[in-house]
């Protein structure tokens, strides 16, 4: 993915782009907020857990905005593609805390990561994009 990724003959939207640019680092940073809150739930104490839920539910809210806000403000296929891994990956991420085996559960944690990585590539992809157009 780089500045002249674009689809031939379709130009972006800056506005949105703009949209795009803000909800994936809401979602990249709340990512990582969330990591640190199930760390200090886990080494600290418990109590943070609700805090992990209630923040986890807000950070869902931009997990599944951001493909849509790809798709609107017309940016690659990339961007569309990563940003829909990244709300499939935040819906797994839910899933994995309804499982009762171990092993598996414990994917959780692995999935934050491409939760982190995701939406910061894209977002800085974004910036770049709109770096160029000045």
């Amino acid at each position: 993915m780089n500045t002249a990724d674009q689809l031939p003959g379709i130009v972006t939207r800056p506005g949105l782009t703009w949209a795009f640019l803000v909800v994936g680092a809401i979602f990249a940073v709340g990512s990582v907020i969330q990591l640190f809150l199930a760390g200090l739930s886990t080494f600290d104490t418990g109590l943070y857990w609700s805090d992990h839920v209630f923040f986890g539910r807000i950070v869902s809210l931009f997990a599944l905005i951001l493909p849509v806000l790809a798709i609107i403000a017309r940016l690659s296929r990339p961007f569309i593609v990563l940003s829909a891994i990244a709300a499939a990956l935040y819906i797994a991420q839910v899933m994995l805390t309804y499982i009762d085996i171990g092993p598996l559960a414990a994917l959780h944690a692995i999935n934050s990561l491409p939760l982190i990585a995701i939406p910061a590539l894209v977002t800085l992809r974004a910036w770049e994009i709109l770096r160029a157009r000045k």
